[in-house]
């Protein structure tokens, strides 16, 4: 174990038997921007380890911190109170499902579908800050003369356009939260159970029934439904999630980091070949068990 994994083990052990010690840390970093992570790995954390109701605890403590923080330096407290809402809840949540089902498969789908309903809800009540990072957009593609076009297109495809940033918007969500659940599942993986974060990762699969939606989605894309724009980059996201996982499991089980950063680095080079790859081996692996035709050495030898 080399010196970050003692660190952030060492941390993890204080969080969990010294709650005081978690309260402390959770009031503190609750009310920073880019810092609030380290609060919501810290509510995840106990509520995967010690239950929903110590969990819940320490989520009020974040939330009413927060909430605080947000008020006073934010005019707007409509916006505060929905930022804090849609930041703290989910990930609460996503803990307590993971900790009674132990299944991924089951808080990312519980994710999406709530991402996918405030995203309905926000097409009927849409908030100001996507017309405020709308305008902004108009005005930077307005002042650069090499996007002249873009402005024109943007301006008289507004709806179009808006579905877009709030399917942009939906999708940082949903990774941010999932980030920080992964990062608290590991600590306490690290803490009780070594290899039990690996294992779980190298095992996410897609839903059949997903599928089936997206397909729908799909088609309503075609046809530049707003809504269908917006829910389409998170559910194409699942996928590509489960088909990273099913490539590194049957190629490189062993160098899991290697293989991952190096997707990565495919991503930033060929972004639209490599996602739409990757979604059409999630997409096939929720169809085929590409897994257990693995351990039979279809693909690998592992079972040699």
């Amino acid at each position: 174990m080399n010196l970050f994994d003692k660190t952030l083990a060492k941390q993890g052990q204080l969080l969990l038997n010294k709650e005081n010690y978690a309260y402390i840390l959770v009031i503190l970093f609750s009310g920073l921007p880019f810092l609030s992570w380290i609060a919501l790995t810290i509510i995840a954390l106990v509520t995967l380890r010690k239950g929903y109701e110590e969990g819940l605890k320490t989520l009020g403590i974040g939330v009413f911190t927060a909430l605080i923080t947000y008020y006073i330096v934010s005019a707007n407290h409509t916006f505060a109170f929905s930022k804090v809402l849609f930041t703290f809840i989910p990930i609460y949540l996503s803990a307590v499902i993971l900790r009674a089902t132990a299944k991924w498969r089951d808080v990312i789908i519980a994710m999406l579908c709530l991402a996918s309903l405030v995203i309905i809800y926000l097409f009927y009540f849409p908030p100001g800050i996507i017309f405020k990072i709308y305008d902004l957009l108009l005005v930077v593609l307005k002042e650069n003369k090499d996007t002249a076009l873009q402005y024109k297109a943007w301006l008289t495809n507004k709806n179009e356009t808006m579905a877009y940033i709030l399917g942009i918007q939906a999708l940082v969500f949903v990774l941010s939260n999932f980030s920080v659940l992964m990062l608290a599942r590991a600590i306490q993986a690290k803490l009780f159970y070594p290899q039990g974060f690996k294992h779980e990762m190298l095992n996410i699969r897609a839903n059949p029934l997903a599928l089936a939606l997206v397909s729908c989605m799909f088609i309503g894309f075609y046809f530049k439904n707003a809504i269908f724009i917006s829910l389409l980059p998170i559910w194409l996201a699942y996928f590509c999630g489960s088909g990273i996982s099913i490539l590194i499991y049957i190629f490189a089980t062993d160098r899991a980091l290697v293989v991952f950063l190096l997707l990565l680095i495919l991503l930033s080079f060929l972004p639209i070949f490599m996602l739409a790859l990757l979604a059409s081996i999630g997409a096939l692996d929720c169809l085929i068990n590409f897994r257990e035709l693995a351990n039979k050495g279809n693909f690998t030898n592992k079972s040699s």
